[in-house]
């Protein structure tokens, strides 16, 4: 299956980060302070590309599978997930009188203007609560991509978070490694998005 337009562009603007902020690698691996603040700023600015695309990705399938049940009226399973993603007490409530496509319409705008928001990482925690709504579970996606999500968020925070007194200095092509085994990550998430949208 192809990769989203979306996903596509997330690529080369790692890799322009990369060449932007990333010192070469030194026979000694010794960096200035001046190269260890623009490694820090590389993880810290990649981590919010890779959240972006990932809350991208997620509302541009919801999107696509609402214009597609209005064009033909078929529900597509992420549509039908959501419609069960909202607990009868979190529901309108008329929802017993609306028709379905009332019905879907308010789910996937209450997952836009609700669920989307509230997402600030791109951590294993945070891609679920993105796409368990959807129908993603967790035993679709891929351990190690999960796994290595958490250490980039843990990273990033630090990074973000702390004095750099306090930090580890960051080895430029450890953190370009991390950076990308998360970006690749979500094309097979990307993947997943457009099975149960289409």
């Amino acid at each position: 299956m192809a990769l989203s337009a979306r996903y596509r562009t997330l690529g080369p603007r790692i890799t322009g980060l990369g060449k932007h902020l990333l010192p070469r690698k030194t026979a000694l691996g010794l960096y200035s302070p001046r190269q260890h603040d623009r490694i820090r700023g590389y993880v810290v600015l990649a981590h919010a590309e890779i959240e972006y695309c990932l809350e991208k990705l997620a509302e541009e399938a919801v999107v696509a599978a609402l214009a597609g049940f209005l064009a033909d009226g078929r529900v597509r399973s992420c549509l039908q997930s959501l419609l069960t993603a909202f607990p009868a007490n979190q529901r309108p409530v008329p929802w017993g009188t609306w028709t379905q496509r009332r019905r879907i319409q308010w789910c996937v705008r209450i997952y836009r203007q609700t669920i989307l928001p509230r997402n600030h990482g791109a951590s294993s925690k945070h891609v679920l609560n993105l796409v368990r709504p959807l129908g993603i579970t967790q035993s679709q996606l891929d351990t190690t991509w999960l796994a290595a999500a958490d250490t980039l968020f843990s990273k990033r925070g630090a990074m973000a978070h702390t004095a750099v007194s306090v930090q580890t200095d960051p080895n430029p092509e450890d953190e370009r490694r991390a950076v990308r085994a998360v970006a690749a990550g979500l094309g097979d998430l990307d993947r997943l998005l457009a099975q149960v949208t289409s």
